[in-house]
């Protein structure tokens, strides 16, 4: 699996699930200067890795965003650094200014879904867009998945098993796109038995 590196806070705003919205993160678009590779898979889970950098200039943004969400970003002094903190889900990349996404600035976006944090930091040398962690430093990590209830709001079993649209007459929230949690769900049966949860 890749890691990603990225300053703090925003690395902890990222591996945060939303109260309101558990299968987002509280920072759910990681802003970059450079677009996914062209082979890059998606939907495709990664490490999120806090770099040994304070961003101290824009801080005053996420702390805006997350007083309006009642959330409180530990101080300096609470945070790890140098270390992978936790995992999440990049579902594509944006270029638009999504007027209802605060946090994009751009000029790429990654959509961001299905945050996990760790209980314990994994001591790690980070590096430049998308690297890979030291095999002997890592150990298979599996994140739980309710894959009965998508972000659409309706269940799993009201979506297309072909196509994963949504069924339900009143449910626009995908249109004609098929459920991100179903598309994942198809990837989980993929995980060797030992360790799939579903």
């Amino acid at each position: 699996m890749k890691a990603l590196s990225l300053l703090q806070p925003w690395a902890w705003l990222i591996v945060q699930p939303d109260p309101k919205r558990p299968h987002y993160p509280l920072k759910d678009i990681e802003n970059r200067t450079w677009n996914l590779p062209k082979s890059f898979e998606l939907p495709q889970r990664v490490y999120i890795h806090a770099s040994l950098g304070w961003d101290e200039l824009p801080f005053e943004i996420p702390r805006e965003i997350t007083f309006q969400k009642n959330i409180k970003v530990p101080i300096k002094e609470d945070l790890a650094f140098g270390a992978i903190i936790g995992e999440v889900t990049i579902m594509g990349s944006t270029t638009l200014p999504m007027s209802y996404n605060p946090w994009f600035v751009g000029p790429y976006g990654f959509e961001l879904m299905y945050p996990r944090a760790y209980d314990t930091p994994i001591l790690c040398r980070g590096q430049l867009k998308f690297w890979t962690p030291p095999q002997e430093i890592m150990e298979p990590r599996y994140v739980k998945i309710d894959f009965d209830w998508c972000e659409c709001g309706d269940y799993r079993q009201d979506h297309d098993l072909e196509t994963g649209r949504c069924r339900m007459p009143d449910n626009m929230a995908h249109g004609m796109q098929p459920c991100l949690a179903f598309r994942l769900s198809r990837m989980a049966s993929e995980i060797p038995e030992p360790f799939r949860i579903r």
